[in-house]
């Protein structure tokens, strides 16, 4: 496997989770 990156893996999925955080919240 390709070496990533694992800070920058949890930057995607922070921004991920906070999208989809906002979503909810303005449902």
């Amino acid at each position: 496997l390709p070496h990533e990156d694992p800070y920058n893996h949890l930057v995607k999925f922070y921004e991920i989770a906070s999208s989809l955080g906002a979503t909810e919240a303005e449902e």
